[in-house]
């Protein structure tokens, strides 16, 4: 079973303008003493009870409170198949549609991992959100994967063509081993991910199509110069997952093309999960993050 979420969690629900019912998570010790908000984007086929840990690790004081959600097709949000997108335009605008009516107009900064962030440099983009900072783990910008990008989207497209966009290119989360492991160094974070009550099918040729489509949105220049957040990318130095030279590329073209400081750090002794590591690299990231916090007012 997930992590069962006590006070001061408060789970509820929001039905989305094109009626997909999302589940979302609010953490705050006094809700009327919260002034400012942490938003936490987490990833593919992630959910809330993952992270449960998370706001007591990285919130302040009373005066912050922390929302998330289980993306749609994740979790306990509605969405079929599971784990399918359409478009990353849903995804973002269930972002701001969750921050427009939670967080309202105090300021916040987001934290986001994965296809999160990914999601968040979209959302951020479009103007479906606005964070005054942003603190990225591990983003989906490209992935250490044997298929070109190229053939990845011919295969998509090819399937959309023939009627099989919602059909599933890879079935996974058969467990591994967790000597040598893709997402964390931490053996206990790494079995309780296999824990979930929440099936993970794998990943459906629209969500290859519409991840590269948005990956593409997220490296254009114009829009880019949309993008006026403080942004801070952290990577594994033992990144196993996403293609740290793609996460490279795009820092360096944000630091040319955007009017946002971004920067990138290379975090010690941590594979993908960053904020779902063994002490030493999770310490640090929180660490990191909670100074980044300062001066949000």
């Amino acid at each position: 079973m997930a992590q069962h979420l006590n006070a001061p969690w408060k789970i509820d629900r929001l039905k989305t303008k094109d009626g997909i019912t999302i589940r979302y998570g609010i953490y705050a010790k006094h809700p009327q003493a919260v002034k400012r908000f942490l938003v936490f984007l987490n990833g593919h086929g992630e959910y809330i009870e993952k992270y449960h840990y998370l706001p007591s690790d990285l919130l302040k004081n009373e005066e912050w409170g922390f929302l998330t959600w289980d993306h749609r097709g994740q979790g306990e949000s509605e969405g079929l198949p599971r784990l399918h997108i359409t478009t990353y335009e849903e995804l973002a605008s269930d972002a701001g549609e969750l921050v427009s009516k939670i967080v309202e107009d105090k300021p916040y900064m987001a934290i986001a991992h994965s296809m999160g962030g990914l999601i968040s440099l979209y959302a951020t983009m479009k103007g479906y959100i606005k964070p005054r900072k942003l603190v990225i783990s591990a983003p989906l910008l490209g992935v250490k994967n044997p298929i070109p990008p190229s053939v990845a989207r011919i295969m998509a497209k090819t399937a959309a063509k023939l009627g099989m966009n919602k059909a599933y290119f890879q079935k996974n989360m058969a467990k591994k081993k967790f000597e040598n492991n893709l997402f964390t160094y931490s053996q206990e974070r790494f079995e309780a991910r296999y824990q979930s009550p929440y099936q993970i099918e794998g990943i459906t040729f629209g969500w290859i199509a519409s991840t590269l489509d948005a990956i593409d949105f997220v490296n254009q220049p114009s829009n880019l110069a949309q993008l006026e957040t403080r942004t801070k990318i952290l990577v594994g130095d033992d990144e196993r997952l996403v293609d740290p030279v793609a996460i490279r590329q795009w820092v360096d073209k944000a630091q040319r093309k955007s009017r946002a400081k971004v920067t990138y750090i290379e975090m010690p002794q941590t594979r993908h999960e960053i904020f779902n590591e063994a002490p030493a690299g999770y310490n640090y990231a929180i660490q990191l993050s909670r100074k980044y916090m300062d001066q949000i007012v």
